[in-house]
C-alpha cells in the first residue's frame, strides 16, 4: 500500500516537472519583447506547481520508491534561468503597497535575506554561499569548492555568463544594503521581481482654513498624488584575483562576498544620492523641487546652514531625522573656532538628526526625512567569469563582474534638502 502510494506520488513529481518545463520552453519561443516572460496565466500555474511538488515532495519524504526527477535537474535543463522569469502585468506598473509587498528598513533588514529565500522559485532555503559559487567558477572545480551551490545553480552560458538564484544572492544583497548610509538613515528597500514598480508620490498637502460660523469650508480638500516610476538600472562591480588565490587561498570565499557588497553598496549610495543621469537613477540631488541651502561661493560652510535646512524641512512639516555629508564638510565644522579659539558650539537644531559621512559626497550634504527614500531592487545576481578579459591572462588573474538591477525614488522631494556651495 505504502509502495503504490509513493510511486502515484513520484510519478506526480514527474509529470510536474515535465510541464514546468514545458512553461519555460513556450516562453523562450516568443519574439519580441515579451520573450522570456512568462504571462500571468503561466506565472499563476508555475507557482501553483511548484508548491503542489513540495507539498508532495515533503509527504513522501519517509516513504521508499522510484527515483524521482528534482527541481534542480529541471533547473539545470533550462536556458532561461527560473531566476530571470519574470511576472508579465498589463501596463508594467505595480502600485506600492498593493499586493502585499514587503518593504525593508534598518529595523527589519535582518528578515530581508530568509524573506528572499522563502519565495525562491526553486524552494531553496539552506544557507548557501556566493563566495564558494564564484571561487568554483573560477576554479572550475565545483565538487571540491561549491558541491551543494552547483546542485542549485544549475549551468551557466556559453559565453561564461551565470545567472545567480536570488536565493543564492540574498546574503550577500542583505550585506550590501547594511553598509548603505541611506538604510541606515532610515530608506525604504523594496525586492523588485519585476522591471518597474509605481510609487505614489505626493503633490499637494491639504490646506486648511479658518472660517467664520455657518460659511462653507473652501480651501484645499485632499492631498493630490501623482506616481514615482521605479525602472531597474543595472549597477555594476568588478573583482579581480589571482588564479593562486582562487585555488589556494584561506577565506577567499567571504573577501569575494565582502568585496562584492561593499562595491553595490558604495553604488547604491552614490545613485541614491547624488544621481547618476542619463540611464542610470536619478537620486536625490537632481530630483526637481528638492529644498536647497548655500553657503556663500569661495566661502566655507557654517553650523547655520545646517540650521537653516534643518528649519526649511520644519517649515514643510518635515522631521529632518538624517543629515549625510562628505566628510570634508564635516571637518570644516568640527574645526570652526570663536573669537577666543575654542571650539564653536553647534545649534540646538544639531541634535535632532543623525550625521553620517559618505565617501559618495565630495562637497554635499543631504538633509531629510530619510523614510521617504525608496530603493527598488531586483534581488538576483548575474555573474560573468573570465580568465582572459583584458590582461588577465598575461597577470594570471580572474575577473569577476557581477551586476544586479536597482532604482531609487522619493516619495515627496519637500522631505529633503541639498546643501552645497553657492555656484559663482
Amino acid at each position: 500500500m505504502y509502495k503504490e502510494y509513493s510511486e502515484k506520488q513520484i510519478s506526480r513529481m514527474n509529470e510536474i516537472a515535465e510541464r514546468l518545463e514545458t512553461i519555460n520552453e513556450i516562453a523562450e519561443s516568443r519574439e519580441g519583447e515579451n520573450k522570456d516572460v512568462f504571462t500571468e496565466g503561466e506565472q499563476s500555474e508555475w507557482d501553483s506547481l511548484i508548491a503542489e511538488y513540495n507539498d508532495t515532495k515533503a509527504s513522501i519524504k519517509t516513504l521508499q520508491g522510484p527515483v524521482c526527477r528534482t527541481l534542480a535537474d529541471v533547473r539545470a535543463n533550462m536556458k532561461l534561468p527560473v531566476n530571470e522569469i519574470i511576472k508579465n502585468n498589463p501596463g508594467g506598473q505595480l502600485s506600492y503597497g498593493d499586493l502585499g509587498i514587503r518593504t525593508f528598513n534598518k529595523d527589519n533588514l535582518g528578515e530581508l535575506q530568509p524573506y528572499i529565500r522563502s519565495r525562491g522559485r526553486l524552494g531553496i532555503t539552506e544557507p548557501l554561499s556566493l563566495g564558494k559559487t564564484i571561487r568554483a567558477i573560477a576554479t572550475g572545480n565545483w565538487g571540491k569548492f561549491a558541491p551543494d551551490e552547483f546542485r542549485a545553480l544549475g549551468t551557466g552560458t556559453s559565453g561564461g555568463q551565470w545567472f545567480v538564484p536570488e536565493e543564492l544572492s540574498a546574503a550577500v544583497i542583505q550585506m550590501a544594503l547594511a553598509k548603505c548610509r541611506v538604510m541606515e538613515s532610515g530608506a525604504e528597500f523594496v525586492p523588485m521581481d519585476r522591471k518597474t514598480m509605481l510609487i505614489p508620490k505626493i503633490l499637494t498637502m491639504p490646506a486648511p482654513e479658518w472660517t467664520a460660523e455657518n460659511v462653507g469650508f473652501t480651501g484645499s480638500r485632499d492631498m493630490t498624488f501623482t506616481g514615482v516610476t521605479l525602472t531597474a538600472k543595472s549597477v555594476v562591480s568588478i573583482i579581480q584575483l589571482s588564479v593562486e588565490l582562487a585555488e589556494d587561498g584561506v577565506g577567499v570565499e567571504k573577501s569575494i562576498e565582502e568585496a562584492i557588497s561593499t562595491a553595490i553598496a558604495q553604488e547604491i549610495d552614490r545613485a541614491c544620492l547624488i544621481g547618476v543621469g542619463g540611464l542610470g537613477p536619478t537620486g536625490i540631488a537632481l530630483t526637481p523641487d528638492i529644498l536647497t541651502e548655500e553657503w556663500a561661493a569661495a566661502g566655507a560652510i557654517a553650523y547655520s546652514n545646517l540650521s537653516s535646512a534643518y528649519y526649511k524641512l520644519q517649515a514643510e512639516n518635515i522631521d529632518g531625522n538624517a543629515l549625510i555629508m562628505a566628510s570634508s564638510l564635516f571637518a570644516v565644522l568640527d574645526a570652526l573656532v570663536d573669537l577666543e579659539e575654542q571650539p564653536v558650539k553647534p545649534p540646538p537644531s544639531y541634535e535632532n538628526y543623525s550625521k553620517l559621512s559618505s565617501n559618495q559626497l565630495t562637497a554635499q550634504g543631504i538633509m531629510g526625512s530619510y523614510k521617504n527614500l525608496i530603493i527598488g531592487m531586483r534581488t538576483n545576481l548575474n555573474l560573468e567569469v573570465s580568465r582572459v578579459a583584458e590582461d588577465a591572462l598575461t597577470k594570471m588573474q580572474v575577473l569577476i563582474r557581477s551586476y544586479s538591477r536597482m532604482d531609487c525614488g522619493i516619495k515627496n522631494p519637500k522631505s529633503f534638502c541639498l546643501i552645497e556651495e553657492a555656484a559663482v
